[in-house]
């Protein structure tokens, strides 16, 4: 995400994210479809091939939880908050985290006016 020249706005990236592994000793190993409930608590982390499609809340950082605010879920219309563990590397649009490996794909990004955003002006 890029810092605007003007701070009424901000960068909006719309991303879609794919689980495509898990890395080696995760902190939770990858649980199964058979085993995932999709908005309940979960006891390993998703499912390989768990897709979503939503808006950056925040620049990728190290060591920082990839924070997204969700819209589609496996194709699936779903709203929600998408939270990882903390980034371990991200570099060619592949992001690494403590349990999983993801393929992050930029859909679309543009400039918006920062909400609610007041004018100085009379």
């Amino acid at each position: 995400m890029r810092e605007p020249l003007d701070s009424r706005f901000v960068e909006r990236v719309k991303v879609r994210i794919t689980k495509i592994d898990a890395v080696e000793n995760p902190l939770s190993p990858s649980s199964t479809w058979e085993d995932w409930r999709h908005g309940k608590p979960n006891s390993g982390s998703l499912p390989i091939d768990y897709q979503l499609v939503g808006y950056l809340l925040r620049p990728i950082r190290l060591h920082e939880s990839l924070l997204v605010l969700r819209i589609e879920r496996n194709g699936v219309q779903a709203f929600g908050i998408f939270c990882t563990t903390p980034v371990a590397s991200f570099e060619q649009g592949i992001l690494m985290t403590q349990n999983s490996v993801y393929c992050l794909e930029i859909i679309s990004s543009d400039m918006v006016k920062r909400y609610p955003y007041e004018s100085s002006a009379p």
